[in-house]
C-alpha cells in the first residue's frame, strides 16, 4: 500500500499483516520481543528467527526504500536483521522491488526456491536466476 501510494505509513496500511502487528504490539508491548509468528486463523508454523519488533523495523525501513519521505515508526538506520540474513541494503531493495516482476509464488535463496519447487512438484520457480545472481552479489 505504501509503494502504491495508498498509505503513508506501515500502521496506516489497511488489510496488511504489518498493520495488524503494529496494532497488536501497541496493545501488548511484550509482543515486540517475541519471535515472529504466522498471522491468521488456522495458520501454524515454526516461529521465524526474528522478533516482531525487528520485522516491523525492517518493514518500515523497506517502505522508505520504495517511497522516500513517508512517515516512519523510528530511525532509518539499516536494520540489523539484514546483517543476520547476510544481505546488503541493495540486495534487499532489489528483491523487494522485484516481487511482482522477478518472483512468482515464492521468494528466497536459490536452495529454498528449488526445495519449494520440488515440494510443489515442479522443476523450478520463477526467481531462481535472480536468487542465484543475488548469491553471487552482483547486484
Amino acid at each position: 500500500p505504501i509503494r502504491a501510494g495508498m498509505a503513508d505509513s506501515v500502521e496506516a496500511s489497511e488489510h496488511t499483516s504489518a498493520a495488524r502487528r503494529v496494532a497488536a504490539n501497541r496493545s501488548d508491548a511484550n509482543l515486540v520481543s517475541d519471535k515472529l509468528q504466522p498471522l491468521g486463523s488456522g495458520v501454524r508454523g515454526v516461529p521465524l528467527s526474528i522478533s516482531a519488533g525487528a520485522y516491523l523495523e525492517l518493514i518500515d525501513w523497506t517502505a522508505h526504500l520504495v517511497q522516500p519521505g513517508k512517515c516512519h515508526l523510528g530511525p532509518l538506520a539499516t536494520p540489523s536483521v539484514l546483517n543476520r540474513l547476510g544481505l546488503r541494503e541493495r540486495q534487499w531493495q532489489f528483491q523487494v522491488l522485484g516481487i511482482e516482476s522477478r518472483y512468482f509464488r515464492a521468494i528466497g535463496g536459490a536452495e529454498s526456491l528449488m526445495a519449494k519447487a520440488e515440494e510443489m512438484g515442479q522443476c523450478w520457480l520463477k526467481g531462481l536466476r535472480t536468487a542465484q545472481r543475488l548469491a553471487r552479489q552482483t547486484v
